[in-house]
């Protein structure tokens, strides 16, 4: 049985701790970049695929995950 490809988004200090946390579970991740790359570019790094939109995490994932830091970014437009 293989395991669910992971979409995510919202990559900081506590979505970077979760992607790694799949990752090291052995899960693959799409993720969206955000404008501080530190987490981003360490889960790139652990094999994660980066894709240019949320439409494209979506598409290329089971199920997508949001760790966003306000009900406004959640329900805003994702850039």
């Amino acid at each position: 049985m293989t395991k669910p490809h992971i979409g995510f988004m919202g990559l900081g200090l506590m979505g970077g701790a979760m992607v790694s946390r799949q990752q090291d579970q052995g899960y693959d991740a799409s993720v969206m970049g955000n404008r501080d790359r530190t987490e981003f570019d360490k889960a790139i790094a652990r094999g994660a695929t980066e894709v240019a939109s949320a439409k494209d995490v979506a598409k290329n994932s089971d199920f997508v995950m949001l760790c966003k830091g306000t009900s406004e970014q959640v329900e805003g437009p994702l850039l």
